[in-house]
């Protein structure tokens, strides 16, 4: 019982000093595509590519209640994936960060008994670090609403 406690405590600790990592990328489109009003019908279009900077901050930063989770952790057997939630920023590069940080979902995978991170997943935006990227804007109702629809993705790299 006594080398279970100790080889728990290990994981522990080398785990949650990967996860307390705090990470930068910047996320380039490559397409963007939606949808306008126009002319009182939706049209298609092809919308400008931007470029977006994702920051992971301290949880005390976090807008949502379920941020205070962030050091809660789960094992998925069935993917062999650690789950748990962190404090990130997603916003226009070259502007500053108009809003508070949400809480997203952080998916790690033990490779060569090492933990790595290899999703992060926020509100409108599904990211691998250093890896593809999809977000997409979409009107907060369907009823009346004329705002641009569209769905993007690129590739980030870490800073």
């Amino acid at each position: 019982m006594k080398n279970i406690f100790i080889l728990f405590t290990l994981i522990t600790f080398s785990f949650g000093l990967e996860l307390n990592k705090s990470i930068t990328l910047l996320c380039v489109e490559d397409k963007s595509i939606g949808f306008n009003w126009q002319q009182k019908e939706w049209t298609q279009k092809n919308f400008r590519t931007k470029k977006y900077i994702v920051k992971k901050y301290n949880e005390n930063e976090c807008s949502a209640k379920r941020a205070n989770k962030s050091s809660f952790l789960k094992w998925d057997d069935s993917r062999k994936t650690n789950l748990r939630y962190g404090c990130y920023k997603v916003y226009r590069h070259g502007t500053k960060p108009y809003r508070a940080a949400e809480a997203c979902f952080e998916s790690w995978k033990k490779i060569k008994s090492k933990f790595t991170m290899t999703d992060i997943q926020c509100e409108n935006f599904i990211l691998k670090p250093n890896g593809k990227f999809v977000t997409s804007t979409l009107p907060a109702t369907s009823e009346g609403s004329k705002v641009s629809m569209s769905l993007s993705h690129g590739k980030c790299s870490e800073l």
